[in-house]
């Protein structure tokens, strides 16, 4: 059967639930992407549900070899849960299993995740053009430093950037003082000449947001795809996990 994919959330966390086989051609380009998209969009704990994987052979290891590496790259983890005995004695088979984090269940696999959690603001930064991404991870508040999303837009308009969009499936939390300090950001964008908008921000922290007129004063966006069309630009993708932002003619 065809590889299939259903994606949840769970506060900071993305499951992905694959039903199937991860094998040459379609399941493994579907298991690429999945992974592939899910990094592009900001998006930094994944879980790979492999409860109703029932085949995967070299291809579809090598697609999972690459994928814990590209995670790993990225600031990432990636874990799996619920192996199924066929894939669990293939990676046996392999000597594989024990390059990966497995666990026995969704429950184990997200105590990890609530478990590890540290709500301190992190923000890392992708440039494209002259427009800055800041990937914003932690909890935007008072007590967990959310005036450092002032601090790297600032720095990242100093070096050069004109427009920023923050990235913000990883938010785990804000309270106004957050709220605050994305609108003071923002200021600070368009004092300059340039934009700022929101991106990947979860539907539970909108009404926080709105609370304080944080949307609609400043946009936001389901994805970085779409908050990319705002700056005339778009990202075209390579073979694996390849891509290039481009501007749109």
């Amino acid at each position: 059967m065809p590889l299939r994919l259903k994606i949840a959330r769970h506060l900071d966390v993305t499951v992905m639930e694959f039903s199937g086989r991860v094998t040459l051609g379609e399941g493994s380009v579907v298991f690429r992407e999945a992974v592939r998209e899910a990094l592009w969009n900001g998006q930094r704990k994944l879980a790979l549900d492999y409860g109703d994987i029932n085949y995967q052979d070299s291809s579809g290891n090598g697609e999972l070899a690459g994928a814990l590496t590209i995670a790993r790259n990225s600031g990432a983890e990636l874990v799996l849960f619920d192996l199924t005995k066929k894939v669990y004695d293939l990676l046996q088979v392999t000597r594989l299993y024990r390059v990966y984090t497995v666990f026995g269940s969704r429950e184990s696999a997200l105590a990890h995740f609530d478990a590890t959690r540290k709500p301190e603001i992190r923000i890392s930064e992708n440039r494209f053009l002259d427009l800055s991404v800041l990937n914003i991870e932690g909890a935007l508040t008072d007590k967990s430093g959310a005036e450092k999303a002032v601090e790297a837009t600032q720095k990242s308009l100093l070096s050069g950037a004109k427009s920023v969009i923050l990235l913000c499936p990883q938010v785990l939390d804000i309270d106004r003082t957050g709220a605050d300090n994305l609108l003071t950001a923002m200021q600070s964008v368009r004092a300059r000449g340039g934009q700022l908008v929101l991106a990947g921000v979860e539907q539970r922290l909108l009404p926080a947001m709105s609370a304080v007129n944080v949307i609609p004063e400043v946009p936001a966006y389901e994805t970085i795809d779409a908050a990319l069309k705002v700056f005339g630009l778009a990202a075209k993708r390579g073979y694996g996990y390849n891509y290039e932002v481009v501007r749109v003619p």
